[in-house]
């Protein structure tokens, strides 16, 4: 049975990275568990509690043989402000677990972001596109990314992949802060409160279902692929109009919109293009929109 660390096991994306890779092997998950266990437990689950800032020894995670390392620490999100000392904090705790899985040429996948590290364009955002950070959360990701590169060529150990995720959507994503879209949606829906919207309800994004990058990383880590960048998308773009229109259509209610002015966080459209890692992999059977929609709703109406 193949052995895997998942760092940031209990949030939104790791959970479900978690319960895919438990299907068939053994995995450990790592994170401070600072509200109960997110995922479906199983035998193959083994839950350590560690705060990666905090712990200066995590060594006896990698003393034995390992598969494969998930990094899905979250940390920040795109609407916060932080210091540089706080983004040193994180970086630093995360570039010594980094350095230890290249120390023992273990495979690594780290999960960074598409929208907030590339340059807002309204053409299709490839890997080749520009570069610039214009949140903390961006600029986090790409100093990680730097990072990482860097102890690749001081270890010799070339076998990680960064990949970049656009608009994340699904079950038990938290609500209770200033992101997620499809989520408070589905809220305002559930709830009969008042949407606020930043900007326009023609703001297109390129939403992708959680459970379809729990199973690109499960594929990434059985596939040999040429290069280390990868933007994960559906490759499809829908307005925030559209989505409402679904949930209002599954909830049977209409959802009260109060619009406020468009923040720095939220350009009008990011679109990017997976054409790079479908290439590697051929092709990928990704969620529908009214399928993952369905799902995520069924998911919050059951647990609020």
């Amino acid at each position: 049975m193949k052995k895997f660390l998942v760092f940031g096991a209990n949030g939104f994306i790791g959970s479900s990275i978690v319960e895919e890779l438990a299907k068939d092997s053994s995995v450990t998950a790592i994170d401070r568990y600072s509200r109960a266990v997110n995922f479906a437990e199983n035998s193959n689950i083994h839950i350590i509690k560690a705060d990666i800032t905090q712990e200066s020894d995590l060594e006896e995670l990698f003393t034995k043989k390992l598969d494969g390392v998930v990094w899905a620490v979250g940390g920040t999100i795109p609407a916060d402000e932080l210091s540089s000392s706080e983004i040193s904090q994180s970086v630093k705790a995360a570039i010594e677990i980094f350095r230890k899985t290249f120390e023992k040429k273990v495979p690594l996948i780290f999960l960074s972001s598409a929208g907030m590290l590339y340059k807002p364009l309204e053409s299709i955002l490839t890997e080749e596109s520009v570069v610039d950070p214009w949140t903390w959360y961006g600029r986090q990701k790409l100093e990680l990314e730097n990072g990482l590169a860097s102890l690749a060529q001081e270890y010799n150990h070339q076998n990680y992949q960064v990949l970049r995720i656009t608009s994340v959507y699904g079950e038990r994503q938290a609500t209770e802060k200033n992101q997620g879209v499809i989520g408070k949606l589905i809220i305002s829906a559930l709830q009969a409160k008042t949407f606020t919207l930043y900007g326009s309800m023609k703001a297109q994004r390129d939403y992708i279902y959680v459970k379809d990058v729990a199973r690109i990383v499960k594929k990434v880590f059985e596939s040999a692929l040429a290069g280390h960048i990868f933007n994960i998308s559906s490759g499809k773009i829908y307005t925030i109009e559209e989505i409402k229109l679904v949930i209002e259509k599954l909830s049977g209610k209409k959802i009260e919109i109060k619009q406020e002015e468009q923040r720095i966080i939220d350009p009008l459209c990011i679109s990017v293009s997976n054409s790079k890692f479908l290439k590697e992999v051929g092709t990928f059977d990704f969620t529908n929109i009214e399928t993952g929609l369905k799902n995520t709703w069924e998911w919050y109406k059951k647990n609020l």
